[in-house]
């Protein structure tokens, strides 16, 4: 699976404002896909749809 790269320094400052609830997330949640329909749902949607959708996030049960 590749996902996206993410600088060290970045990563860290971004897991801490989101934890410390500095920034919402939510605007650039576009879609929620279950785990299981992950390849027919999810990355179909980004595929077929670039401008709509910014990231599809993947719940699991």
């Amino acid at each position: 699976m590749v996902g996206s790269s993410i600088y060290i320094d970045e990563g860290r400052t971004a897991v801490k404002l989101l934890a410390e609830k500095r920034i919402d997330p939510t605007p650039l949640i576009t879609s929620r896909v279950p785990l299981k329909d992950a390849a027919a749902l999810g990355f179909e949607a980004l595929l077929n749809n670039k401008d709509g959708n910014v990231k599809v996030l993947l719940t699991v049960p």
